[in-house]
C-alpha cells in the first residue's frame, strides 16, 4: 500500500491497525474452520461473533483511510455509503425487470 499511496502519519497508524485487524480476522477464520460456526449448544461461536465485530472495525478503518476508488476518486464514508446504496437499488430494479421480461 505504501508503494501505491502516500500516507500522513495518522493515516499510517490507521493502515497499521487495518493490517492488525486483517491478521485477527485470519486467526478467527482459522478457529471457525476448525470448530465450526456453532457451539455444541447450538449458539454462534464466540469466534464468529468476534469476527463480525472485527469486520465492522475493518470497514471503519478502510473508510477512514478514504482510499481512491477504481476511478482514482476518494470518497467520504457518506459518499461511499450513498454510492453503495444506489448500486443496490439499481441491482434490485434490474433484477425486477429481468424477472418480468
Amino acid at each position: 500500500m505504501t508503494g501505491l499511496y502516500e500516507f500522513d502519519g495518522h493515516e499510517l497508524e490507521l493502515l497499521v491497525e487495518l493490517c492488525r485487524t486483517l491478521d485477527v480476522l485470519a486467526e478467527l477464520d482459522a478457529v471457525i474452520q476448525r470448530g465450526g460456526v456453532l457451539t455444541e449448544a447450538g449458539k454462534a461461536s464466540p469466534a464468529v461473533v468476534e469476527a463480525r465485530q472485527q469486520r465492522l472495525s475493518l470497514a471503519r478503518l478502510v473508510g477512514a483511510l478514504r482510499l481512491p476508488n477504481e476511478d482514482g476518486v476518494s470518497l467520504s464514508p457518506a459518499q461511499a455509503h450513498a454510492q453503495k446504496a444506489a448500486q443496490a437499488r439499481w441491482n434490485r430494479e434490474k433484477a425486477r425487470r429481468d424477472r418480468g421480461a
